[in-house]
């Protein structure tokens, strides 16, 4: 079902990840890593823009949630 696409299409579109297709990753991954790495800017904002995302409790909150399910 692709879901890993998925996910890093998710990061993609906020601006929080890259992605390099499997089909495309020896033409294309060392050439993007060194673009990346070259850019500082573009580091920083990928950094910044995937911290909005994070879910720091996710781990509390999911046993909460399991927690909540046992009679």
């Amino acid at each position: 079902e692709d879901h890993q696409t998925k996910n890093a299409l998710s990061l993609v579109h906020e601006n929080a990840g890259l992605l390099v297709k499997d089909s495309e990753a020896k033409e294309k991954l060392v050439t993007e890593t060194l673009a990346l790495l070259q850019n500082p800017e573009k580091q920083y904002n990928l950094s910044k823009n995937i911290l909005k995302l994070a879910k720091p409790n996710a781990a509390g909150e999911i046993a909460a949630q399991v927690l909540k399910l046992i009679p």
